[in-house]
């Protein structure tokens, strides 16, 4: 039950939605840490190691890394952002909790339900947020606190449209493996088609570039009749996605037609017009450099999250860099980089399976490899570490199963048989 909450608080954003609804803040973290502490439960039965596996080691150490050196290279420099250094350090340790707790409590659902009935409830709990964030228009009415982009951008329960984005582009995956394997339909393809429409909606420049590679990904990856059963669905989500551009893009102000057509120009190496993808790559310039100027220890934990470029948010806040691999490594140094990349890499090697867990997994880590290109917060995101901590459970499953034939005893060879004659 722990595990199943843990999802819905996570994936549907709720924090997010009751803060848009009532104006109160965290309304769902209580709920949120009694659920960890009783999937945390699970450690007197069972192993961390075996709920974890490599991968979960990976991005553990990761993370301790991370905040560890970021905090004692804070201390020791003397920063001015010592309180900051705090706030990151206790977000980052509330994510190697969320983690540990869904590896633990996936590992028991696991074991109750297999590896796909698992995966089925989540498709479900995920499918539930894009339709809210399909419905955004008419939650709009009901909203106390506007979300960022107010109804030009869709959110759905979320209060920015990009963290919207990314839960699409997660859900696009999923529906994708349930596909390739042929598995869940057809409510694969109806959640395939409405993830689709709801990350084009977003208008999140990151999601609409991570789309077409899951799909190309995923096509090339299939045989015989599985691509073209593939490709016939694949077909009506672009008539559906073409269909959901098409009508926003009459209502889209000029702003927001300007972040479309900056990726455009990105491709084309034109002048950027965009203010916000110019100022983004500003942020990049500035982190890049204060990264390679401490690249073995970085300068302490939130040095990175807020940039003195001339470039403030909403609040008159100085912005941050905007890329995690920059943030690691200008905080922390290159050790949780390399930490980070590596877990990363045990989820895409992958690729795209007829198992629907594995090809989810593949699918997981090529959204949160992009993303993490234009966004520093992708290791203290909800749904992201909820994921994590299923995928961790899902590879080291899969090296338990691929161990257990060799533990097996292997037949008896002829001088064995004169042997036990003799």
């Amino acid at each position: 039950m722990a595990f199943w909450t843990l999802s819905v608080v996570c994936l549907l954003g709720l924090n997010d939605f009751a803060h848009m609804l009532t104006g109160v803040e965290r309304v769902f973290s209580p709920l949120l840490l009694v659920c960890c502490v009783v999937a945390l439960a699970e450690l007197l039965r069972v192993r961390l190691t075996v709920a974890l596996g490599t991968s979960g080691v990976l991005i553990l150490s990761a993370l301790v890394s991370y905040a560890g050196i970021g905090i004692v290279v804070s201390i020791v420099t003397g920063s001015d952002v010592r309180s900051d250094a705090v706030f990151h350090l206790a977000r980052h340790v509330n994510s190697v909790l969320l983690i540990v707790a869904t590896a633990l409590g996936g590992r028991v659902v696991w074991a109750r339900i297999g590896g796909e009935g698992l995966l089925r409830g989540l498709l479900v709990v995920m499918a539930a947020s894009c339709v809210l964030m399909l419905a955004h228009p008419w939650l709009m009415e009901a909203y106390v606190l506007l979300p960022q982009d107010g109804a030009v951008r869709f959110s759905g329960s979320f209060s920015n449209p990009n963290n919207a984005g990314l839960v699409a582009c997660l859900t696009v995956a999923l529906a994708l493996a349930f596909v390739c394997a042929g598995r869940f339909r057809p409510f694969a393809d109806g959640v395939l088609l409405a993830a689709g429409a709801a990350l084009v909606l977003t208008l999140s420049r990151t999601a609409l570039v991570v789309l077409p590679a899951l799909l190309a990904h995923s096509l090339l990856a299939s045989r015989g009749i599985e691509r073209r059963r593939l490709a016939g669905v694949l077909a009506l989500a672009g008539v559906v996605v073409a269909g959901s551009f098409t009508s926003l893009t009459g209502a889209l102000q000029n702003s927001q037609l300007a972040r479309l057509e900056s990726l455009v120009q990105i491709v084309d190496s034109r002048s950027i017009d965009d203010v916000s993808l110019a100022g983004r790559l500003t942020l990049w310039r500035a982190a890049a450099d204060m990264a390679l100027e401490a690249p073995l220890f970085g300068h302490g934990l939130g040095r990175l999250h807020q940039l003195d470029t001339g470039l403030y948010d909403e609040d008159g806040n100085p912005q941050g860099a905007h890329n995690q691999y920059l943030v690691l490594v200008g905080e922390s140094g290159f050790i949780p980089l390399v930490l980070f990349m590596a877990f990363l890499w045990t989820m895409a090697r992958l690729g795209p399976r007829r198992q629907a867990l594995l090809g989810a997994v593949s699918g997981w880590a090529l959204v949160l490899g992009v993303f993490s290109v234009t966004a520093h917060g992708i290791l203290t995101n909800r749904p992201c570490n909820f994921l994590i901590g299923v995928a961790c459970v899902a590879l080291a499953t899969e090296v338990r199963e691929k161990r257990r034939p060799s533990l097996q005893r292997s037949p008896p060879t002829p001088l064995h048989r004169c042997l036990r004659r003799v």
